[in-house]
């Protein structure tokens, strides 16, 4: 099995993006000092726009983007080949 054509770079950046993307989320679905900030920065009454379902995929994308990465880790160790142009 082969890896080939699959970007560790593309991979490696989905990996840390949906990682950023979570800690965003969760942070502010469940922390009360990060809500608090926000409510201070935003208009009286706006609601936190992150919901449960925003948390999940976040988590949801960060874990199957790390599997992928452990594939290419695994098969080729991150050793795929570039191509000429």
């Amino acid at each position: 099995k082969r890896t080939v054509g699959l970007s560790v770079d593309f991979s490696a950046m989905n990996v840390l993006g949906f990682a950023c993307y979570a800690v965003y989320n969760a942070s502010l679905f469940w922390s009360p000092y990060i809500q608090s900030l926000y409510r201070q920065n935003h208009a009286a009454g706006e609601s936190i726009p992150v919901r449960s379902n925003d948390v999940a995929f976040a988590l949801h994308a960060f874990v199957l983007s790390s599997i992928t990465l452990g594939q290419i880790w695994y098969y080729d160790g991150f050793g795929t080949s570039q191509t000429k142009m």
